[in-house]
């Protein structure tokens, strides 16, 4: 039940807060709200939101005060003009204000029955002499039927009924204006508030009850899982302990069947050895009797060797009859104790099994009790289930809620970003013809500055010899020579004008004399000084010029000469070279061939060398097709060609016979 209470008043709750945040964001009056926060010492608030009506009174009090319940009150009369006159240069100001500062307070005079407004409106005390003003000679009565009674008795007086209807003498109204809805509101508002405090501290109240209770549930839900546990290993208990019972009880039966096969058999013994011993007793007779009559009859030696063996036999019988006697007794014996023991055992388990009944006993009613604390908690849980599904339901609704919301603040965003840009596109507009306005009047400065700088003439003058109003001397054609002796001048020979002006023509003219000064070009007052460097340096690097083209003519002079000297020299070199190779190969390789070959003969400075090899009895001439001892023999050739052809002091050679064989080594 608290849990469900719970629930209750936590959705009460978040409703109320709900209804309380709406209420709130209605009553917002946005240029209301800018101006108390910008003069926030001044003004103390809108008026509705300053008092508070007793209940069911709101709806009188709201036609009453109407429009003044949106007004703003001002604590000082000078600071309120202050501000109406600076808002009064606003186009779109649309602010009231109240002045809390009047001198002295309204005295309201009594009607025997009748309920002043001001007994049911309570304010700050700063605003008390302002109520008194705005409340003085209003009544309270309970239907419209009294209020026309009371406004004929009474002219002065104005009378409002529960339902906001207003009746005096001089005027009367029904229905609310848009300013008297606010003390409505807020008085929705402090009802509100009030229940939403009041739900709240029982909320809290609750809260703390189940936060006590929760230990104790945790507690129960652990004495329950400990009682089931408990319950699975009693009942695990009895079930082991009847299977021992049931075992002890078919030991005790077979040791009971043993016990009268053993009586039994004790029995029988005892009769065969009560007939034994009649026996011995009388085989004893029988021999006294023999042995009395032995000195009187002869007996013979067969009758004696008989009655011989029939003693030992009967002997023999009575011991094995007493073995077996005692043997009995000592199984007796044994039985006995077995049979005391499995009594004692029977005695333990009865008493063990009396102990596990009453545990058992005890278990299945902490069984109950945790089935109790189950049930409890289950529909603890169920509660807990339906609080989810209620907070679930709520959750979407305010989902629902939020989303129309949002798409409400998505359009008004819209709006707002329509609107935006609009002003930004206006508010650029206005720039730019400002910019353009400012850009003209610098233009028009520039212009008159021009004009007094170079021509010494001030804009009154321009104006009033040059303006629009002034004739203009007629235009000529430039390749006319005689067109400019045509013209009509004044005593100063200053051209007369002769015709209107013509704002296109002007500015054709205008800028067809600016294209023909722009291809002038700019005046250079430093032409002449720019014009001597750059002629002193033209001389300077011509001379330059002159002196590398000089040297070189001197230098491709003594390439010529130096490639022709390399050319003759190295001519002469692979002339006596080859000559050499050709006689030392003939006699290296006897009836052989060899050369030198030149790669590009007309080109002796480029050209490369080739070696022709074709030893005697070979066609080939490459020496990459010679033998190793062929190749050195052709390589020792040319070396000793080239050492005959241009001989040297020294030669040192390593190992240059080391491919050869014996024939080509004395070669």
């Amino acid at each position: 039940m608290a849990s469900e209470r719970e629930r209750e008043l936590s959705v009460r709750a978040s409703g109320l807060t709900s209804r309380l945040e709406a209420l709130k964001l209605n009553a917002q009056d946005d240029s209301s709200a800018e101006l108390l926060e910008a003069h926030g010492e001044l003004l103390l608030g809108r008026l509705g939101e300053l008092i508070s009506a007793a209940d069911g009174y709101e709806k009188a009090i709201s036609a009453i005060l109407r429009d003044s319940s949106e007004a703003l009150v001002a604590s000082d009369v000078t600071g309120a003009l202050d501000l109406i006159e600076e808002l009064s240069d606003q186009q779109e100001a649309n602010v009231s204000l109240i002045h809390v500062s009047v001198n002295g307070a309204s005295v309201v005079p009594s009607i025997d029955g009748l309920i002043t407004a001001r007994e049911v409106v309570t304010s700050r005390p700063e605003i008390a002499s302002l109520l008194d003003r705005l409340l003085a000679n209003h009544y309270v009565v309970e239907d419209l039927h009294t209020a026309r009674e009371m406004a004929l008795q009474h002219a002065d007086a104005c009378f409002t009924t529960f339902d906001g209807l207003n009746v005096s003498a001089a005027r009367s109204s029904v229905g609310n204006s848009a300013g008297a809805s606010l003390i409505a509101q807020q008085a929705l508002i402090e009802s509100t508030q009030t229940e939403l405090s009041q739900t709240s501290s029982e909320l809290q109240r609750l809260e703390r009850e189940l936060a006590e209770r929760e230990p104790a549930l945790h507690a129960s839900e652990s004495a329950h899982d400990e009682a089931l546990a408990a319950l699975r290993d009693s009942d695990a208990g009895i079930t082991e302990l009847t299977s021992y019972l049931a075992e002890l009880g078919e030991k005790l039966r077979n040791a009971e069947a043993q016990r009268q096969a053993v009586r039994t058999r004790i029995v029988a013994a005892e009769e065969k050895l009560s007939i034994e011993q009649e026996s011995l007793e009388e085989i004893t007779e029988r021999m006294e009797m023999a042995s009395e009559d032995h000195e009187d009859e002869s007996v013979d030696d067969a009758s004696r060797a008989a009655l011989a063996d029939a003693a030992a036999a009967a002997r023999q019988q009575e011991l094995e009859a007493r073995l077996a006697l005692r043997s009995s007794e000592e199984r007796v014996t044994a039985l006995r104790s077995r049979i005391e023991g499995l009594k004692r055992t029977a005695a333990a388990e009865r008493t063990h099994r009396e102990v596990a009944a009453r545990r058992a006993q005890e278990r299945r009613a902490q069984a109950v009790n945790a089935a109790q604390v189950e049930a409890a908690a289950t529909r603890i849980l169920q509660f807990v289930d339906v609080s989810v599904q209620m907070a679930d339901s709520e959750r979407r609704e305010l989902q629902e809620h939020k989303n129309k919301i949002e798409e409400l603040l998505t359009d008004q965003r819209a709006e707002v970003e329509k609107l935006s840009a609009e002003f930004t596109r206006l508010s650029d507009a206005a720039h730019r013809d400002e910019m353009a306005r400012a850009e003209l009047r610098m233009r028009i400065e520039n212009v008159e500055n021009r004009a007094l700088e170079e021509l010494g003439y001030t804009p009154e003058h321009l104006i009033e010899n040059y303006g629009p109003d002034q004739l203009i001397p007629e235009a000529f054609d430039p390749e006319d020579k005689w067109a400019e002796l045509r013209q009509s001048v004044d005593e100063e020979g200053n051209p007369v004008g002769t015709k209107p002006f013509d704002r296109v023509d002007q500015e054709k003219r205008l800028k067809k004399a600016e294209r023909d000064l722009g291809a002038l070009g700019k005046v250079n007052p430093l032409a002449l000084e720019e014009f001597a460097a750059l002629e002193e340096r033209h001389k300077f690097l011509s001379g330059q010029l002159e002196d590398l083209k000089k040297s070189r003519a001197d230098l491709e002079q003594i390439i010529q000469d130096v490639d022709d000297h390399v050319e003759r020299v190295f001519t002469e070199a692979y002339n006596d070279t080859a000559a050499q190779f050709k006689r030392i190969f003939d006699r290296l390789f006897p009836g052989g061939e060899g050369q030198l070959v030149l790669t590009d003969p007309d080109n002796m400075l480029t050209t490369g060398i080739e070696v022709e090899a074709r030893p005697a009895g070979k066609k080939i001439k490459r020496l990459s097709l010679l033998s190793g001892g062929e190749r050195s023999l052709t390589a020792v050739a040319l070396l000793v060609a080239i050492f005959k052809a241009r001989p040297s002091p020294f030669y040192v050679m390593d190992e240059v016979e080391a491919a050869l064989d014996d024939v080509n080594l004395g070669r």
